[in-house]
């Protein structure tokens, strides 16, 4: 059965990094992909404390590249959140198996491997450079999701 992506979560474990930093990177490049700028973005993680703020070193090196997350607030990735989803990317194939857990309705995998690049994003420390390079990742990953739906603007519902 294949089905329209409407709403995609990116999923890190305390959603204070990565996964926000992933779903900025989206919303920026989506703006020039006429298909998918009705596709809805969040963040959430396995492990985080709601309405803590985005690390300063993920604030500082999203702001290198003109992107914004200051206002970002931590939320708990929770079954009900879940299965609002259409599809859920997490940054490795453990958080995967976690989030399967909690969704089993709703297509779940690994950033990489959703991407055709497969391989862990790591946590950073709170540093900069750490950020940064993380960002990076993230950038080349999320454009060859962005890339994979836009091309086929339906994907397979398992």
């Amino acid at each position: 059965m294949m089905s329209a992506v409407n709403r995609i979560f990116f999923v890190c474990s305390g959603n204070a990094v990565r996964s926000p930093m992933a779903a900025a990177i989206f919303r920026s490049l989506v703006e020039k992909r006429p298909k998918l700028r009705h596709v809805k973005i969040g963040s959430a993680g396995i492990h985080a404390t709601d309405g803590e703020c985005a690390w300063d070193g993920a604030i500082r090196a999203m702001e290198k590249i003109g992107l914004d997350i200051e206002e970002h607030r931590t939320r708990l990735l929770t079954p009900n959140l879940a299965a609002s989803c259409d599809l859920i990317l997490t940054m490795d194939r453990e958080q995967a198996r976690t989030v399967h857990g909690l969704a089993d309705r709703v297509e779940v995998a690994a950033l990489g491997d959703y991407a055709g690049i497969p391989g862990e994003v790591a946590a950073p420390s709170d540093s900069l450079e750490e950020c940064a390079a993380c960002r990076d990742h993230l950038r080349q990953l999320v454009a060859a999701v962005i890339r994979r739906l836009d091309a086929n603007g339906r994907r397979r519902r398992q």
